[in-house]
């Protein structure tokens, strides 16, 4: 999805520059080509000029709105990732930057996210359901308040809060 957005954005970036530098070389002819009124602002310009400050938006709010391809100045950290336990070590909370692995329970587990999922390297499953546990699953669909679970190679049984999605993401780690 990232690579499909930053051709969209590569897309109207080229198209609207082109449009603009076309457009200034007629601007010396007396009629405008488009005229665009907004609330009391009226603009006459040749299509080609309001459709490269058009395209100039939309890039620059493909990249407002998508963390992905601008990551944000906390996301920029070097390897931002926090690890907090509780006293008997039964509750742990995991934030890390979405493009940054992270490592739990001694470096045995490797969280990692891949798109809209959480992938986990080092477990022997991840389910939506404690009792009945998907052997061949390493990675889970994740949204803001899902809760699913991970069972470790010691067999031990942990479940999982996801309290944030954007990065940095924070998930609540406690024993079953």
């Amino acid at each position: 999805m990232t690579v499909f957005i930053i051709f969209i954005g590569l897309f109207f970036a080229a198209t609207g520059g082109y449009a603009i530098i076309h457009s200034i070389q007629k601007l010396g002819n007396d009629k405008s080509d488009s005229s665009l009124d907004i609330k009391g602002f009226k603009i006459s310009a040749p299509a080609g000029f309001i459709y490269g400050i058009a395209s100039f938006v939309i890039v620059v709010l493909l990249i407002k709105f998508n963390s992905d391809i601008v990551p944000s100045s906390n996301s920029m950290d070097s390897g931002f990732y926090e690890l907090t336990f509780n006293d008997d070590s039964t509750l742990m909370n995991v934030k890390f930057d979405s493009q940054r692995p992270a490592s739990i329970f001694n470096g045995k587990v490797l969280i990692q996210k891949d798109g809209w999922n959480i992938q986990f390297d080092g477990v022997l499953s991840v389910s939506e359901n404690r009792i009945v546990p998907n052997f061949m699953k390493k990675s889970i669909e994740f949204n803001k308040g899902a809760k699913f679970y991970i069972i470790t190679k010691d067999s031990t049984t942990w479940g999982v809060n996801v309290i944030r999605t954007r990065s940095p993401i924070e998930l609540e780690i406690y024993k079953e």
